[in-house]
């Protein structure tokens, strides 16, 4: 077999070339001639058939080792088809505990609605498993390494208690990728990814994979195609334009994090260091055995809990950085319970432990502030209408909330507007640095007049610095 970054540039490719293109054409064409194919063969976009999603199809099974891939809308159409090819009503399902919170708000709200269940089981502890299995019981779905302790479960012990009692077993191997771990040649029935992390590795597309068996893959395609999560054909050729470097991020990645990790390990201010590569984590033998590489992904704790980590947070710089939504920061204290709450975790005292969370509303904060004049300041509230605990918490009504706008303006903002719906909204301020302050007084001044809560008023301000040389514009 022809080593992984060959296969990774190479395989599937479509032989002979098309045209003589040294790359994949992008096929945007809805439909294809028809010539008696069976419905789910029809040359059809939605069906995942086009030549773009060919080509993937194969190269991901080659670099998966299996018989058969399917590439996917998103990480979690892969996780949503392969489960719902497999279980129907009344089925139940054991899954390792600290899933991707994606995964863990499928089976709380879509599976359980339609009446499949599931039981979690410690991924360290393989004697404890035969008493969570029912006679409904139809697979067991792990991960190779979680967020964000990065575990390694026992993944042979796995393999070996779903043959014994005739169980699918199935494995979310994004966070290790083809690179790093191919769980097919450990026993593994169905092999799922997120091609938006690593295997795209661009940061301009959401695409998942499955790959196993002809038959399992098969049956995932046709409930994937009645579910509509095919990936765009311009998808397919940015996935497979991300393939070709592959091997080579991995690999410099994992480098990395083993460096920053080692670093981190001995610095005085850190109590704690998650990542396999690293003698002192739990698994780390079992890492060396099954894992070719330790992966880029890492954690660490620091000495003085909370309070230290806010300070850390505070300070830290990270060029070009995403902003992320607060279910991110949620998972460390989450199992699919918590998770699965979601917005109930965002409550009380526990609110104060993300004072730097940056909700989906600030995203449209920061791209308006973004496009607006150099000498201007913009200030962000944050009271999400997705997160009604929050606004609960602050007491603070649809009515309050129009009156910031006004009193915004009124202080000397150049606009001002409420953003978001529900029991909540954003504020959003624009203003002269000059009058900053005034602006913000006034601000809080009716926003914490509740409760009085002036020392809160970072756990909710994202303040952002217009692009240079950008127009003055009313909001």
């Amino acid at each position: 077999m022809k080593k992984i970054r060959s296969r990774s540039l190479h395989a599937g490719a479509p032989r002979p070339r098309i045209g003589g293109a040294i790359v994949t054409p992008i096929f945007q064409s809805s439909t294809f001639e028809y010539h008696g194919e069976d419905y789910h063969d029809v040359g059809y976009l939605r069906l995942s058939n086009s030549p773009n999603h060919e080509v993937l199809a194969r190269r991901l099974a080659s670099l998966e080792q299996t018989e058969a891939a399917l590439v996917t809308g998103s990480g979690m159409a892969a996780i949503s088809a392969t489960l719902l090819s497999m279980l129907s009503s009344g089925d139940h399902l054991l899954v390792q505990d600290c899933l991707y919170g994606g995964t863990s708000g499928l089976l709380d709200n879509e599976l359980r609605r339609l009446g499949i269940t599931y039981t979690i089981i410690d991924p360290q502890a393989p004697e404890t498993w035969p008493k969570c299995v029912r006679e409904t019981t139809r697979a067991v779905y792990v991960e190779t390494l979680t967020n964000p302790l990065v575990q390694l479960a026992d993944l042979e012990a796995v393999v070996a208690f779903a043959r014994d009692r005739g169980l699918v077993s199935i494995i979310d191997n994004t966070f290790a990728s083809p690179v790093n771990c191919r769980p097919s040649s450990l026993g593994f029935d169905i092999v799922v990814e997120s091609c938006t992390k690593y295997i795209n590795g661009h940061n301009d597309l959401i695409a998942g994979s499955i790959a196993g068996s002809a038959d399992r893959v098969r049956q995932a395609k046709l409930t994937l195609g009645h579910l509509g999560g095919s990936l765009d054909p311009h998808g397919c050729y940015l996935l497979e334009r991300g393939l070709k470097t592959l091997v080579l991020r991995v690999r410099h990645q994992s480098r990395s994090a083993a460096r920053i990790a080692a670093a981190l390990l001995e610095h005085p201010a850190v109590s704690t260091v998650h990542y396999p590569g690293l003698a002192v984590h739990p698994q780390h033998d079992r890492a060396k055995r099954l894992l070719d590489g330790f992966g880029g992904m890492m954690s660490f704790e620091l000495k003085g809990g909370l309070e230290a980590a806010e300070a850390f947070l505070a300070k830290l710089e990270l060029p070009g950085s995403e902003i992320h939504s607060y279910r991110d920061l949620l998972e460390r204290v989450s199992g699919p319970k918590a998770l699965a709450a979601g917005d109930e975790c965002l409550e009380g005292d526990l609110l104060k432990r993300f004072r730097h969370v940056i909700t989906e509303g600030a995203r449209v904060i920061r791209a308006e502030i973004a496009m607006r004049g150099k000498s201007l300041t913009g200030f962000g509230i944050l009271m999400n209408g997705s997160h009604a605990s929050l606004a609960e918490d602050y007491e603070v009504s649809i009515p309050e909330l129009d009156a910031l706008v006004a009193i915004a303006r009124d202080a000397g903002a150049v606009g001002a507007r409420l953003t978001g719906a529900g029991m909540g909204g954003c504020i959003v301020a624009l203003c002269a640095k000059s009058k900053a302050a005034a602006v913000l007084e006034a601000l809080m001044d009716l926003f914490y007049a509740p409760r009085g809560r002036l020392d809160d008023l970072d756990d909710h301000l994202f303040v952002a610095e217009p692009a240079q040389g950008a127009s003055v514009e009313r909001m």
